[in-house]
C-alpha cells in the first residue's frame, strides 16, 4: 500500500510533457490513432485531453447517452489517471466502463469526433494494448476501411492470441479483407465465436446499428458457405447467435439479417424435426419486427433444405395461419421452390379445424390458386375425405365446399386420388359411404335444391357442364322474378360467367335476352364484359358475342348506359391498326347496323366508314386506315364540342388518357388533338391547360428517343409519320410520345383571350370572377417550365419556346418577368426556372436596346429584378445583373422613350404605379450596375445598397432628398400596384429599414384595405407565415418618423391605426396574424414616439380589447408589460378606470393632478381587473405618487364593490402590485409618514372573509414595513391578532408562506425596538414575553403538521440564541400542568414541540440552553428561599392558585418539575442519537442537576418529584457528555453514597465506555482506575444482586478496553468475583461473561487463581448437564469460552488431572463442545494430553453400559490430537494406542449395524492418522498383531474382526495406495480362502463377503502395478470367477453384491496388461458359467461378461470368436431373462468386432 501510494504521488508530479522532456532517441514514439507517430510527439496529454473532450461534447449532439462517460473517462480526474498504478478491481471497473463507451461508438466510429475521442483514450488508457477484444469488437464491422487499417497499425498483437492473423496487415498498414477474415474463422473455432458472438452481445446491451448488423449477417453467410462440414458443434453456437435476432429488444434490420442467415445456415446443416420446429418458433417471434409478406419466405428457405415433415405442432400452425396477411403472401410464395415442404405440415391441422373461418378461407385460398402444386392438392384431398369417412358421411359443409371445388378445378387429380383411396378401403359399409362423399361432391346437395346444383355446375372444369348449368339457370329465372331471393345466387353464377372464355358458354348466357337483361343492365355488367374484352386469351368469336348482345339488347333495354358502353366497350376498337383491323372492322360494320350508331359521339361516323368502305374489304391499305382514323376522330371531336355534356366528355376522355390499352390511349391523343384544333377562346386555354396536366409530363427528357434523328418538329408530328405509327405498332410507347408531341407542338399557339389584360406579374384577378387571364398565364407558364425542363430535348424544346414567344409577342418581357418572379418567391425556390427566364428575358432586352428607331424605357421590369436579386442563388443574382447591366446601356439614350407596358403591367392595377423620370431611372440603374460584385457575392445586399441609397442623411440637400423621395415613391407604388402578396413582401422587405413619413402616406390605403376586411386582399394570407410577414411590414410604415403624420388633423393616420386595432382585436374577418403585427410594431417603435395622450388612448383601447377579446387577452397583456413603464401614465390609466363614486376619508391633496374627466363615473371592474393584471405581471417603477394612487384606487374598490366577488380578486392584483411598488422603493426615506393612508389594509385584516384577500393584505403590511415601521409598530399587535384568529386554522401552504413572510418583515421590527429599549438579556426576555406569549397562545391554532416549521421559523427571525429558551419555556409552561399527570412515556408527545425548536437546525443540543432552562428552575425555586442570591424575578410569570396573592408551592413546583422533565427528554433525545453530541460543557448542568436531585434530601418533601425527575435527567445528562467528563463525572457520583446513583453510573459506564476512542480512554485510565478501586470495596462487602451485575458489567467494559496501568487493579478484582459468583447463582453467567476478558487481559497473572478459576467453570459445566433444560443451559457458552481462553493462555500449567476432568467434561455431543475439543488439541502438549485421553478411555471403556455418543466424541478428540502430536510422542504411547484402538475395534463388531458408521468411521479415521505417523518398522508388528487378531486370535467375535480388519486395511490402501497393497501378501490366501468357503457355506454372514470382495477392488483399482502382477492376478481368476455362482443366492442386505463383483472382475481385467492366456483363462471361466444348472448363475455370468466387453472390448475382441458360441447357445435359451441378456451381450460385442451373425450362423 505504501508503494502504491508513493507511486501516485510520484506520477501526479511529473510533469505532463515528460514525454516531450525525455530524450527522443532512446523512447519509442507515441502511439496515435489521428497522428503519425513524430507528429503525435508533439501534443502532451492536456492537447490530447483537450481534442478528446472537444469530441466528447460533439458525441453527445449526435446522442445524449454519451454523457454518461463525461466523468470516468474524460474529466480532469481521468486525464491524471495511470491504469498501471491502479488495484486490479479498479482496472476492472474501468475496462467495463472502456467497453461500454467502445460499443456505443459503434454507430458514429467514421464520424471526426469519434476519431478525437478514441485518440484520448488510446493515449491515456492505452485500450490498443490493454482493450484489444473490445477495440476488434468496435472496428470489425469496418473491416474494410481506412480506419481499421489505422488502428491495427497501432495494435498490440502477440503472436499466439486471437488476433495474431492480422500481424502481416499491420505491418503493411492495410484493411483487412472479408475473404481473409472468413478464411481465418474458418481453422480458428474461437474467432469465429468472437464475431459470431458480435451482433448478440450488442443486443443485449441495446448498442446495435445497422453496420454491425450487416456486417454479421454478410460474415456468417460466407462462413457458413464456405464451411466444409458444418456440424453439430458449429451449430451449438451459430443457432443461438441467430435465434437472438429475434427476442422482443431487436429491430426490423436485425430480424431480417438473422432470417437471412438462418436460410443459409439450413443449406448447410441438418436439422432435426424437434430442432427445425425449436427454429421455426424463434423464427415467429420475429415478426414483431416484420411483416408477413417478409417472413414466409424465409419460412419456406429454412424448411426447402430439410426433411419433409408429415406435421406441425398445433403452436406452430397457430402462429404461422395468424400472421398478418397471410393468405394472401401464401399465393405469393407459390412460385417458391421448396414452398410444399412448408404447407404440408400444416394441412393436417388445418383440415382438422376446418369448420373455423381462418381455416376454411386458408385452405380456400390455396385450391383456388393458379400456382398451387399438386403434392399440395392430393394431400388436401385425402386429408379431407378421410376426415369425411371417419365422420361416417356426417355432413360437413365446409369440408364438402372445398372438395367440390377440387373436383371442379382439379377434376383428374380428384379422381385419381379418390380412386386411391376408394381401392383402399376393405369393409363393404365403408366402401358405401365414401361413394356417396363422392356423389355429394359431383352433384353436391344445397338448401335451394336443384338450384344449388347449377349455380355450382356452372364453375365446373367441363363445358359441357357449364353450358348445360348456364341455360337451366336462365331458364329457372326465366319463369320466376329475378328479384327473389333464392334467385340472388343464380344472378351472381351468371355474371360470373361473363369473364368465361368458351364461346358455347357465352352463347347459352346470351340466349335468351329478355331473361338476363335484367341482370346485365348495369355498369357493373359493362365492367365485367370490358374486363372480359381485355382478357389476353379471349377469342374474336367471343368478343363478337359481347359487342352484338351490348350494342343491341342492352342499349336499346338501358339507354342511360351508352357513354358507359362507348368509353368501356367500344372507344378501344374503334382504331384500325395492325393487330386489331379486324375487329374495328367489325366493330363499324356493327355500329352501322345497330342503335348504338345514333349515339351523340359517334353521330356521323358512320358516314366516314361510308365514304371509305374499308370495314368490308378483305385488305386494307395504311394510307386508307390512316384516312379513317383521322376522320373518325374528328368527327368524334366535333361531337364532343356541340354536346351539352362538353364537360363528361372532356373529363372521360383526359381520365383515359392513363389506361393500360395502348388503342385507348392513342384514339383519345388522336380525338383531343382535333378538339384542339377545333376550340377557340377560353374553352381551348381550358382544354390546353387540363390536357397538359392530365399527360403528366414533367419532363421532356421521355421525349429524347422520338425526337432522335429529326430535324424539325413538324417530322414528327405530321399527319402521315404519326398516323403511319399509330397504326402499325400501337402498343410501342414511343407512339403515345408520339401523339403527345403532337398535342404539344399545339398548346404555345393557343391564342389569348380578346380584351382582357393580363396580370402577368400578380397571382390572381381582383374583384373579378373573370379567370380567363389568369388562365392562359398558367397555361403558358406551364408550357414555359416544360420546354425549359430538359436540356436533351434540344429541338422539342427551342420550338415551343419559339412559338410560345411568337405568340406572346411583345408582352414576353412580361411574361419572363413573371416566371421568374413566381420561381423565385414560391416556396421551393425553383432555380434553373428563374434562371431561364433572366436568360430569355436578357436577350430580350437585348433586341429592344438595338432597336434603336424606338427605344424603350425598361423601368417597370426593374422591380421585378430586384427581386431576383435577392435570391440565395449566385446564378439567379448573375443573371438578374445582366439584365440590369443591359438596361443600364439603354438608360443612357438621350430624350424620353415611350415606358415599356405603360398600362398592362400590373394588369387593371396599372394606373396606380408611379414612373421615374427619365434621368432619375438612368441614374438609378447606373447605380445599381456599379454595385455588380456585391450584389453577385451577397443575397442580402439589396436591403443594405437601399439602405445606403435611400436612407436620409443629415448633409442631404433639397435634391438629393427629393431625388431619394422619389426612388422610395416608385418602389412603393410598384409594391401597391403588384397584386401579389409574396411580391409585396419581397420588395417591402427591401424598404423596410428605411425610415421615412411617405411610407405611411403611400401604403395607409393597403392598411385601410385590411382595416375593411377585404377578404380578396387577404385571401394569401390567413394562417400563413408569409401573411403574418405581410402585415408586419406594411404596420412597419407607423414607425418614429410617422409620429408627426399621426397628429396632423385630417391625416386619417391615427384614425385608421385605431380602427386596424380594433379591427385586429374585436373584428371576425381579422387573419389571426394581424393582432401580432400590431403588438410588434407597438412595442418596437412607435409607441415610444407617441405623445402621452395618444399612448394613454391606444392603452385605453388595449386594455379594452384584452377585456372584450379573450382569445388575445394574453398577448395584450404581454405587449402592454413592455409598454407600461411610466408611473405618470399608470396613474392616469388607474384613475381612468377606477370604479365611480367618493370615499368620505379621501384627501385630494394626495391625488395626482389630474384633470377631472379622467376618471368614468360607471366603469365596471373588468377593464380595470385586466390592467392591474397587466400591472402585476411586471416589475413596476418605484413611484410614491403611484403608491398613493393605488392605495386611493384599493380603497375606492373597497368601499363601492366590497360585496362582489371580482372585487376580492381586483382587490388581491392591486395590493400585489402595490407591494411590487413598495419592493421598487430604494430609499424607505421616501415614504414620509402617514404620507399615504394604509389604514385601509388593517380594516382589510379585520373584516375580510376571503383567505386570499386576507395573506395579500398581510403580504404588503409586511413589505410595508420596510418604508414605514412606525405604521408597523402602531398595528403590530391587531395584525398579528387577525393573523392568528384567521390564518393558523387554515392549513395549506400558501398561507403558511405568507405568515412566514409576515414575520419575517415584522418581527425584527419589533425586537429591534425591543433590544433599543432592554438592554440586559433576562430584562430583554421579560420585556418581549407578552409579544411571544401572542404566539405560543396560539399554538393550539397552528395545524400540528406545521407547529415545528412555524415556530422554528419564529425562533429563526427573533433569534435562537436570545429567544429559543424563552420560546420553550412558554411553551413549556403552557403544558405544565398536563406534563407532571402524564405517564413517563407520554411525556414526549406534549413537549414535542419545544423540542423541535430547540433541535430545530441540528440533532446536537447547546449546553447554554439546557443551563438557561436549569437556571429558570432555580430562579422560580428561589421565590420560595430568603437568600438575596435566590431573590432575582424569573422569566415564566406566577403561577397563581385560587384566589391566592401569592405563588403556592405547588404551581410552581409544577413548572419546575416540567422543566426537568423537559430536560430530560432533551437529553434522552440526544443520547439516542449518538451523532449528535451536546456542545460546551456540562459541569454546570451536572451541578444544577445534582442540586434539585438532593432536594428531597434537604428538608424539601414538597419537591420529591423534581428530585426525582432530576435524578432521572441527571443519568441521561451523563451519556451524552463528553468521555473525559463522563469519566469524572461516574467518579463524583461513586462517592455520593447514592446505591441507586451509582448502580445507574456503573450500568451507563458499562454501555458507553466502548463507544471511547482508544486516545481518549488512555488518557482516563488514572480515573477509570479509582473507579475500580472504588468496585473492588463494594464486592468486599457482598453487595446484593443487581449492585453486583452493575458492577460485572462495568468491570467487563473496562477489561474490554483496559489500559496496561488498571491491570494490577483488575487482577485483585477477579478473586472477589469468582466468591460472589459462587454465592449468586443467578449472576453466574454474567460472572462468567466478566471473568473471559478479564482472564484475556490479565494473562498469567490469573495463576494464583487458576484452579480456583477452573474448578468453577467445571463445576458450572457439570452443573449445565445436569439441567440441560433449565438454566443452567446459558451458563455453558460463558463457561466454555472461559476455558477455551485459560488454555489458550496457559496450556504448559494444566495438569493431568485437570485435563481429565475437562476432556471428560467436552465429550458431548452438543456443537459448543466440539469448538473446546479443538481447542485442547490444538492448545494442549500432546505429551499431556495423549495420557490424559488414555485414562479417559479406560474408563469410558470398563463402563458397563457406554455412551456411544461419547465415543464418538472421544475418538474425534482423539484424531485431532494424534494430528497436531508429534511423531515422537505417538510411538511413546504406541502400545497403549494400539490396545486402545484393538478395543475399539471390537466395540465395532458388538455395536448394532446401523448406529455404527459414525464411530467406526471416526475410528477408522483416527487409526488412519496413527498409522500416518509411523515409519514401516514400526508399521509392521502393528499390522502383523492386527492380523494375527483378526484371523489367528481365537475368538467368539472371529468373523466380525475378520470384516473389521477388511475394512482397516481398505482404509489404509484408500489413502496410502501403494504404500500399503504390499502388505496384501499376507492376507491374500486367507481372504480367498473366506471367497472360496462361501462355495460351499452359504450360511456365513453376507457383510464378510462384501467386505472381502470390496477390499480386492479397492487394492486392484489403487495399486500402481508393484503387486499384483500375473502370478497374482492369475491366483484371482478361480475364486472370484466361482463367486459368480455365489452371488446370486446372496441376499441384498450386504448391498449390491453383484456390482461389487462386476466391478472387481473388470479391475482384473485393467491389470492384464500383457497376458493374453489369463484373460483368455478368465473369459472362459466365465462363459462356462453360462451353462451351469441356475438360470441365476446363467443370467448373472452374461451381465459379468457384457459388463468386461463393454469396459474392455479392445481387450477382449480377440476372444470374439470363444464367446460367440456361448451367445448362441444362451441366446436359444428356456429362459428369457437369459436370451435377453445373450443379445444384450451380442449388440455390446458387435460396438467393438461389428457384426457377429456370421460366426453366429
Amino acid at each position: 500500500m505504501v508503494a502504491t501510494s508513493l507511486a501516485a504521488q510520484l506520477s501526479k508530479g511529473v510533469s505532463l510533457n515528460a514525454s516531450l522532456l525525455a530524450d527522443r532517441s532512446r523512447r519509442k514514439h507515441a502511439e496515435s490513432y489521428l497522428f503519425a507517430s513524430r507528429e503525435a510527439d508533439q501534443h502532451d496529454y492536456h492537447s490530447i485531453h483537450a481534442l478528446g473532450v472537444n469530441g466528447l461534447s460533439k458525441l453527445k449532439s449526435l446522442n445524449a447517452k454519451f454523457a454518461k462517460y463525461d466523468a470516468n473517462l474524460f474529466s480532469d480526474a481521468a486525464r491524471d489517471l495511470d491504469r498501471t498504478l491502479q488495484s486490479e478491481s479498479q482496472n476492472a471497473e474501468l475496462d467495463r466502463t472502456l467497453g461500454s463507451f467502445l460499443r456505443d461508438l459503434g454507430p458514429y466510429l467514421l464520424e471526426s469526433p469519434s476519431s478525437k475521442a478514441l485518440e484520448w483514450i488510446i493515449r491515456r488508457f492505452r485500450v490498443n494494448e490493454f482493450n484489444v477484444d473490445g477495440l476488434m469488437a468496435l472496428f470489425l464491422p469496418y473491416h474494410e476501411t481506412a480506419q481499421f487499417a489505422k488502428m491495427i497499425s497501432i495494435l498490440h498483437v502477440k503472436e499466439s492470441n486471437l488476433w495474431s492473423f492480422l500481424v502481416p496487415l499491420k505491418a503493411a498498414a492495410k484493411p483487412l479483407p472479408r475473404s481473409m477474415l472468413v478464411d481465418e474463422m474458418l481453422v480458428n473455432q474461437d474467432l469465429a465465436r468472437f464475431v459470431l458472438a458480435l451482433f448478440p452481445d450488442a443486443l443485449g446491451a441495446g448498442q446495435t446499428y445497422r453496420t454491425l448488423t450487416g456486417f454479421t449477417a454478410s460474415v456468417t453467410i460466407n462462413y457458413l458457405s464456405r464451411k466444409k462440414k458444418v456440424d453439430q458443434e458449429i451449430v451449438a453456437f451459430v443457432l443461438p447467435a441467430l435465434t437472438r435476432a429475434f427476442a422482443p429488444d431487436s429491430n426490423q434490420d436485425a430480424a431480417l439479417a438473422g432470417y437471412v442467415s438462418l436460410a443459409a445456415l439450413s443449406q448447410r446443416c441438418h436439422l432435426s424435426p424437434q430442432g427445425l420446429v425449436a427454429v421455426l418458433s424463434e423464427m415467429i417471434k420475429g415478426q414483431r419486427h416484420v411483416n408477413s409478406r417478409q417472413i414466409l419466405p424465409f419460412f419456406v428457405a429454412l424448411v426447402a433444405p430439410q426433411d419433409q415433415q408429415e406435421e406441425f405442432p398445433e403452436s406452430i400452425v397457430d402462429n404461422i395461419v395468424n400472421l398478418p396477411g397471410f393468405i394472401d403472401t401464401l399465393a405469393d410464395c407459390w412460385l417458391y421452390v421448396g414452398v410444399e415442404k412448408l404447407v404440408l405440415p400444416l394441412l393436417p391441422s388445418l383440415v382438422k379445424r376446418v369448420n373455423e373461418t381462418i381455416a376454411g378461407n386458408i385452405l380456400n385460398s390455396l385450391l383456388t390458386s393458379p400456382s398451387v402444386v399438386n403434392s399440395a392438392i392430393e394431400r388436401t384431398i385425402n386429408l379431407l375425405l378421410g376426415t369425411m369417412l371417419r365422420s361416417k358421411g356426417e355432413p360437413n359443409s365446409v369440408a364438402l365446399q372445398l372438395l367440390t371445388v377440387i373436383y371442379q378445378r382439379h377434376g383428374p387429380i380428384f379422381s385419381e386420388e379418390s380412386a386411391k383411396l376408394l381401392a383402399a378401403i376393405v369393409e363393404e359399409g365403408d366402401r358405401q359411404t365414401f361413394e356417396q362423399i363422392l356423389r355429394s361432391v359431383a352433384l353436391p346437395s344445397t338448401s335451394s335444391g336443384d338450384h344449388g346444383k347449377w349455380i355450382l355446375s356452372s364453375n365446373a372444369a367441363d363445358i359441357a357442364s357449364r353450358v348445360t348449368a348456364v341455360r337451366e339457370i336462365i331458364k329457372t329465372l326465366a319463369s320466376t322474378s329475378v328479384e327473389s331471393e333464392n334467385n340472388v345466387e343464380m344472378c351472381d353464377a351468371l355474371r360470373a360467367r361473363v369473364a368465361d372464355s368458351n364461346v358455347a358458354v357465352i352463347e347459352s348466357l346470351y340466349s335468351d335476352p329478355k331473361a338476363v337483361l335484367p341482370i346485365f343492365s348495369n355498369l357493373s355488367f359493362i365492367e365485367a364484359a370490358s374486363c372480359a374484352l381485355a382478357a389476353p386469351d379471349v377469342s374474336r368469336a367471343v368478343m363478337r358475342l359481347h359487342f352484338a348482345f351490348i350494342a343491341g339488347e342492352v342499349y336499346r333495354h338501358s339507354p342511360d348506359l351508352a357513354p358507359n358502353i362507348f368509353e368501356r366497350i367500344f372507344l378501344p376498337y374503334l382504331l384500325f391498326t395492325k393487330p386489331r383491323q379486324k375487329t374495328a372492322a367489325y366493330v363499324w360494320q356493327l355500329l352501322s347496323d345497330s342503335m348504338f350508331a345514333q349515339y351523340e359521339l359517334l353521330q356521323g361516323c358512320t358516314d366516314v366508314l361510308v365514304a371509305h368502305p374499308i370495314a368490308d374489304a378483305t385488305t386494307r391499305s395504311i394510307e386508307e386506315m390512316t384516312m379513317v382514323n383521322l376522320s373518325v376522330a374528328s368527327c368524334i371531336a366535333g361531337n364532343i364540342v356541340a354536346s351539352n355534356a362538353y364537360p363528361r366528355h372532356l373529363n372521360m376522355l383526359l381520365c383515359l388518357l392513363s389506361s393500360s390499352d395502348a388503342h385507348t390511349t392513342n384514339i383519345c391523343y388522336l380525338i383531343l388533338r382535333s378538339l384542339l384544333n377545333q376550340l377557340s377562346g377560353e374553352h381551348q386555354v381550358d382544354a390546353a391547360q387540363r390536357i397538359l396536366s392530365s399527360m403528366g409530363i414533367q419532363s421532356l427528357d421521355v421525349f429524347q428517343g422520338v425526337m432522335a434523328g429529326a430535324t424539325t418538329l413538324q417530322e414528327v408530328i405530321s399527319n402521315d409519320m404519326l398516323l403511319k405509327g399509330v397504326i402499325l405498332k400501337p402498343s410501342s410507347p414511343g407512339i403515345t410520345r408520339r401523339l403527345q408531341v403532337a398535342i404539344l407542338a399545339l398548346l404555345p399557339i393557343v391564342q389569348q383571350p380578346v380584351d382582357v389584360k393580363i396580370d402577368w406579374l400578380g397571382d390572381g384577378p381582383l374583384n373579378s370572377s373573370d379567370m380567363r387571364g389568369k388562365n392562359f398565364k398558367e397555361l403558358a407558364h406551364s408550357i414555359y417550365a416544360l420546354a425549359n425542363s430538359s436540356s436533351t430535348a434540344g429541338s422539342l424544346s427551342t420550338s415551343l419556346l419559339k412559338a410560345l414567344f411568337v405568340n406572346l409577342r411583345e408582352q414576353t418581357l412580361l411574361f419572363l418577368a413573371g416566371v421568374w418572379t413566381c420561381g423565385i418567391l414560391s416556396d421551393t425556390e425553383l432555380v434553373d426556372l428563374s434562371h431561364a427566364a433572366l436568360f430569355h428575358g436578357a436577350a430580350f432586352l437585348r433586341a429592344q436596346v438595338g432597336d434603336e428607331e424606338h427605344p424603350h424605357d425598361f423601368q417597370v421590369v426593374l422591380p421585378p429584378l430586384f427581386i431576383a436579386l435577392r435570391s440565395a442563388h449566385p446564378a439567379v443574382r448573375s443573371a438578374a445583373m445582366d439584365c440590369v447591366s443591359i438596361i443600364s446601356q439603354s438608360a443612357t439614350a438621350t430624350g424620353s422613350p415611350a415606358v415599356y407596358a405603360l398600362d398592362s403591367v400590373y394588369g387593371t392595377r396599372s394606373s396606380d404605379v408611379q414612373y421615374l423620370e427619365w434621368l432619375d431611372f438612368g441614374h438609378l440603374v447606373s447605380t445599381l450596375n456599379s454595385r455588380r460584385e456585391h450584389f453577385l457575392n451577397d443575397g442580402e445586399f439589396l436591403g443594405v445598397f437601399a439602405q445606403e441609397l435611400l436612407c436620409k442623411s443629415p448633409s442631404d440637400n433639397k435634391k438629393e432628398s427629393g431625388y431619394k423621395q422619389r426612388i422610395l415613391c416608385y418602389l412603393l407604388s410598384h409594391a401597391i400596384a403588384w397584386n401579389s402578396i409574396s411580391a409585396r413582401v419581397g420588395l417591402l422587405e427591401i424598404l423596410k429599414n428605411i425610415p421615412h413619413r411617405v411610407k405611411l402616406h403611400m401604403l395607409l390605403p393597403l392598411i385601410q384595405t385590411i382595416v375593411s376586411g377585404d377578404q380578396v386582399c387577404l385571401w394569401d394570407m390567413e394562417d400563413k407565415p408569409l401573411g403574418a410577414a405581410y402585415l408586419q411590414l406594411l404596420l412597419g410604415a407607423y414607425d418614429r418618423t410617422a409620429a408627426p403624420e399621426l397628429t396632423e388633423p385630417g391625416s386619417g393616420s391615427w384614425t385608421t391605426f385605431i380602427k386596424l386595432v380594433r379591427f385586429a382585436f374585436m373584428s371576425d374577418k381579422a387573419p389571426t396574424s394581424a393582432h401580432k403585427a400590431v403588438l410588434h410594431q407597438l412595442c418596437s417603435s412607435l409607441f415610444g414616439s407617441l405623445t402621452t395622450d395618444l399612448k394613454r388612448e391606444i392603452c385605453i383601447l388595449l386594455v379594452e380589447c384584452a377585456d372584450a377579446s379573450p382569445d388575445y387577452n394574453a398577448a395584450i397583456k404581454d405587449a402592454m408589460g413592455i409598454l407600461l413603464k411610466e408611473g405618470t401614465l399608470i396613474a392616469s390609466l388607474l384613475v381612468h378606470f377606477q370604479p365611480a363614486g367618493t370615499d368620505s376619508s379621501h384627501r385630494a391633496s394626495k391625488r395626482p393632478k389630474l384633470t377631472p374627466d379622467d376618471a368614468t363615473k360607471e366603469s365596471a371592474l373588468g377593464p380595470m381587473t385586466v390592467l392591474v393584471e397587466i400591472l402585476v405581471a411586471h416589475d413596476m417603477p418605484g413611484s410614491v405618487e403611484l403608491m398613493s394612487t393605488g392605495l386611493d384606487v384599493l380603497t375606492r374598490v373597497f368601499h363601492t364593490h366590497s360585496s362582489q366577488s371580482d372585487a376580492n380578486y381586483l382587490m388581491q392584483l392591486l395590493m400585489s402590485m402595490l407591494k411590487s411598488i413598495a419592493s421598487s422603493i430604494l430609499d424607505h426615506k421616501a415614504l414620509a409618514p402617514n404620507s399615504v393612508r394604509m389604514e385601509i389594509l388593517v380594516e382589510l385584516l379585520r373584516v375580510s372573509d376571503n383567505p386570499q384577500t386576507f395573506n395579500q393584505a398581510l403580504l404588503l403590511i409586511a413589505n410595508l414595513a420596510r418604508l414605514a415601521p412606525e405604521f408597523v409598530m402602531q398595528n403590530v399587535m391587531p395584525v398579528f391578532t387577525f393573523m392568528g384568529s384567521n390564518v393558523f386554522h387554515r392549513d395549506d401552504t400558501y398561507s403558511f408562506r405568507v405568515v412566514q413572510k409576515t414575520i419575517d418583515s415584522i418581527v425584527p421590527v419589533v425586537i429591534t425596538s425591543l433590544k433599543a429599549k432592554n438592554p440586559g438579556s433576562l430584562e430583554l426576555q421579560i420585556a418581549s414575553r407578552d409579544f411571544l406569549r401572542v404566539f405560543t397562545d396560539a399554538a393550539t391554532h397552528v395545524p400540528r403538521h406545521r407547529r415545528t416549521k412555524f415556530f422554528s421559523h419564529l425562533v429563526d427571525v427573533l433569534g435562537r440564541d436570545e429567544f429559543a429558551v424563552s420560546i420553550c419555556l412558554l411553551l413549556v409552561d403552557k403544558v405544565a400542568n398536563r406534563v407532571v399527570r402524564k405517564k413517563p412515556g407520554e411525556t414526549a408527545n406534549a413537549l414535542g414541540l419545544p423540542l423541535a425548536i430547540l433541535q430545530a437546525n441540528s440533532m446536537a443540543v447547546p449546553f447554554t440552553s439546557i443551563e438557561e432552562l436549569l437556571r429558570e428552575t432555580t430562579r422560580l425555586l428561589g421565590r420560595f428561599a430568603n437568600s438575596d442570591s435566590m431573590s432575582q424575578d424569573a422569566f415564566l410569570e406566577p403561577s397563581q392558585d385560587g384566589d391566592q396573592s401569592t405563588p403556592s408551592v405547588t404551581a410552581t413546583k409544577r413548572q419546575m418539575e416540567a422543566i426537568v422533565l423537559f430536560v430530560d427528554l432533551v437529553l434522552q433525545k440526544s443520547s439516542r442519537n449518538s451523532n449528535a453530541p451536546l456542545e460546551a460543557t456540562s459541569q454546570e448542568s451536572v451541578g444544577l442537576l445534582l442540586g434539585l436531585a438532593n432536594l428531597d434530601k434537604e428538608n424539601s418533601p414538597e419537591f420529591s418529584d423534581v428530585s426525582k425527575a432530576a435524578t432521572k435527567a441527571l443519568g441521561h445528562l451523563l451519556r451524552v457528555i463528553s468521555a473525559t467528563e463522563f469519566a469524572a463525572t461516574i467518579s463524583t457520583i461513586l462517592s455520593s453514597n447514592n446505591l441507586a446513583i451509582e448502580t445507574g453510573a456503573m450500568n451507563l459506564l458499562a454501555s458507553r465506555l466502548a463507544n471511547i476512542t482508544p486516545k481518549i480512554r488512555q488518557d482516563i485510565s488514572p480515573t477509570i482506575t479509582g473507579i475500580i478501586d472504588h468496585m473492588c470495596k463494594t464486592l468486599k462487602n457482598s453487595p446484593d444482586a443487581s449492585s453486583f451485575l452493575a458492577i460485572l458489567n462495568a468491570l467487563r467494559a473496562i477489561a474490554e478496553t483496559a489500559d496496561t496501568r488498571e491491570i494490577p487493579t483488575l487482577t485483585r478484582a477477579l478473586p472477589l468475583i469468582i466468591n460472589n459468583a459462587v454465592n449468586q447463582r443467578s449472576c453466574t453467567a454474567n460472572a462468567l461473561e466478566c471473568i473471559l476478558p478479564l482472564c484475556m487481559k490479565i494473562g498469567p497473572r490469573v495463576l494464583p487463581f487458576f484452579h480456583d478459576l477452573v474448578g468453577f467453570c467445571s463445576n458450572v459445566l457439570r452443573d449445565s448437564q445436569s439441567d440441560p433444560d433449565g438454566d443452567g443451559f446459558r451458563f455453558e457458552q460463558p463457561s466454555q469460552a472461559v476455558l477455551v481462553a485459560l488454555l489458550s493462555s496457559i496450556s504448559q500449567f494444566w495438569s493431568i488431572d485437570e485435563l481429565v476432568r475437562l476432556g471428560e467434561l467436552s465429550l458431548q455431543t452438543r456443537p459448543i463442545f466440539l469448538s473446546l475439543r479443538k481447542t485442547m488439541a490444538k492448545r494442549v502438549p500432546a505429551k499431556q494430553l495423549l495420557p490424559a485421553l488414555l485414562r479417559i478411555w479406560a474408563e469410558l471403556s470398563a463402563s458397563q453400559s457406554p455412551s456411544w455418543s461419547a465415543g464418538e466424541a472421544f475418538f474425534d478428540l482423539f484424531k485431532r490430537v494424534v494430528r497436531n502430536a508429534p511423531r515422537d510422542d505417538v510411538h511413546d504411547n504406541l502400545r497403549d494406542i494400539f490396545k486402545l484402538f484393538l478395543d475399539a475395534f471390537d466395540m465395532c463388531g458388538q455395536l448394532d449395524r446401523q448406529g455404527t458408521e459414525k464411530f467406526e468411521a471416526l475410528t477408522l479415521a483416527a487409526f488412519v492418522d496413527v498409522v500416518t505417523k509411523l515409519n514401516d518398522a514400526a508399521f509392521r508388528p502393528i499390522f502383523r498383531r492386527l492380523f494375527d487378531w483378526a484371523f489367528i486370535d481365537v475368538s467368539e467375535k472371529l468373523i466380525d474382526r475378520q470384516i473389521m480388519f477388511c475394512r482397516v486395511l481398505r482404509a489404509l490402501v484408500t489413502l496410502l495406495k501403494g504404500l500399503v497393497t504390499p502388505y496384501m501378501g499376507m492376507t491374500l490366501a486367507p481372504l480367498t480362502n473366506i471367497l472360496e468357503s462361501f462355495t460351499s457355506n452359504r450360511s456365513q454372514p453376507e457383510t464378510l463377503w462384501m467386505s472381502v470382495v470390496e477390499l480386492f477392488h479397492t487394492c486392484l483399482t489403487e495399486d500402481e502395478g508393484a503387486f499384483w502382477r500375473a502370478d497374482k492376478l492369475r491366483r484371482l481368476i478361480p475364486p472370484f470367477v466361482t463367486q459368480v455362482g455365489v452371488c446370486p443366492s446372496l441376499g441384498a442386505g450386504a448391498g449390491d453384491t453383484r456390482l461389487a463383483l462386476k466391478n472387481c472382475l473388470g479391475a482384473v481385467v485393467a491389470l492384464m496388461d500383457d497376458d493374453d492366456a489369463a484373460l483368455k483363462t478368465l473369459n472362459l471361466e466365465l462363459l462356462m458359467q453360462t451353462r451351469a444348472d441356475a438360470s441365476q448363475v446363467r443370467l448373472f455370468a452374461l451381465e459379468c461378461a457384457a459388463h468386461l466387453w463393454d469396459a474392455h472390448g479392445d481387450r477382449l475382441a480377440g476372444l470374439a470368436s470363444d464367446t460367440v458360441p456361448f451367445v448362441a447357445e444362451c441366446a436359444d435359451d428356456e429362459h428369457d431373462d437369459v436370451g435377453r441378456a445373450a443379445r444384450a451381450l451380442k449388440r455390446v460385442m458387435e460396438r467393438t468386432c461389428g457384426s457377429l451373425d456370421v460366426l453366429m450362423q
